[in-house]
């Protein structure tokens, strides 16, 4: 029976990085009976993502337009018929958190396939400061300043056993591959390499792929704080908020700002201590067809108690609409133009007048 692996995610754990090392490596792959399908994520992307609004019929996952699931859904196995490739990996990061009846239509749409699950794990404190920057960035999120910046883990706690369990429910837990995302971990020191060797268990050497790893990369404290605060012109403009993020990283690089951490070091203790337990379940109920550690994760945690964010000043916010001026013109053009339709929350007023102000 053929196998189709389904990579479901989770997020921040270099999911982009073998997503283009499999969608640039298409000859190579044909050689060892690989299929990377281009139904459903089409031939500019990486990931599948037009996979997860079909199935949610929702109307379109950030910049992937929806379309009927069936449709999705009948040319991807067609594309898989006519490639007679043995083995097939669909990649998107974000399948792991759908709903049990979501998993079932899957199955059913796989049912004359052998089909496993590969799902990547991030600590847990690790994950959250990551990913809490990567939706605020990217995703148009209008988080207020005081559920970022005083962010306490009451909310956007991943249970991780739960979402394995649930995968794990449909298919079998023998069917489940859970992949711990830590280089200590890798085999081979690879997180290719690991991917392969836990999945078919043997490595393939394929080409090397430019990865743009600035779209993966943490924003500093301060340029994430500007973005958080104009998130709400760039909701529905996906493109431009794009253009937005990489003026903001070249605004980090040209003024030597680091990445910044959201979530403060009592907070980072307290997620690793609660999630524990969890981590353990998994490693206990998923080792029957792998080798996992005891307590998932094996490198050693630590904790530098950094001075929290206070707010961007004024200069900064200068600093900032000066080197967009200077580098995409439009981009302020664009800005001003939405400024007064604001939406912010009110306790960003002050700071949305100064940029209005020096508009």
């Amino acid at each position: 029976m053929r196998t189709v692996f389904l990579h479901v995610g989770t997020g921040k754990t270099g999911t982009s990085f073998v997503q283009e090392t499999l969608a640039g490596n298409k000859v190579k792959l044909d050689k060892h009976g690989i299929l990377y399908p281009i139904t459903g994520r089409g031939a500019n992307a990486a990931a599948h993502h037009q996979l997860l609004p079909a199935l949610s019929n929702t109307p379109k996952w950030w910049m992937m337009p929806s379309e009927d699931d069936a449709s999705v859904f009948a040319r991807l196995l067609s594309e898989i018929d006519e490639s007679k490739a043995e083995i097939v990996y669909i990649s998107q990061e974000g399948l792991v958190w759908i709903e049990r009846n979501m998993i079932e239509r899957l199955k059913a749409v796989f049912k004359d396939f052998n089909v496993k699950i590969v799902i990547d794990f991030r600590r847990q404190d690790d994950y959250v400061d990551s990913a809490l920057n990567q939706v605020v960035k990217t995703a148009g999120f209008t988080y207020s300043y005081d559920k970022l910046w005083n962010y306490d883990a009451s909310w956007f706690v991943p249970n991780y056993h739960l979402q394995a369990t649930k995968w794990a429910s449909v298919f079998g837990n023998d069917n489940v591959i859970i992949r711990p995302y830590e280089r200590q971990q890798f085999i081979n020191g690879n997180i290719v390499d690991d991917f392969f060797s836990r999945t078919i268990g043997t490595m393939i050497e394929l080409d090397p792929v430019s990865s743009n790893v600035a779209d993966n990369a943490k924003l500093s404290q301060v340029s994430l704080e500007f973005k958080r605060l104009l998130n709400w012109i760039f909701a529905d403009l996906p493109q431009e908020s794009l253009r937005f993020l990489k003026c903001l990283f070249d605004f980090d690089k040209a003024f030597n700002l680091t990445e910044g951490n959201i979530i403060g070091a009592q907070v980072r203790i307290d997620l690793y201590r609660a999630c524990m337990p969890q981590n353990m379940r998994i490693a206990q109920e998923f080792s029957q067809n792998q080798t996992l550690p005891d307590k998932l994760f094996v490198e050693a945690f630590s904790v530098k108690n950094k001075p929290k964010f206070e707010g961007i000043t004024e200069d900064q916010l200068i600093s900032l609409l000066s080197f967009i001026k200077a580098h995409n013109a439009p981009l302020l053009r664009l800005i001003s133009s939405y400024i007064d339709k604001a939406q912010y929350d009110s306790s960003d007023e002050e700071r949305i007048d100064i940029i209005r102000k020096r508009l």
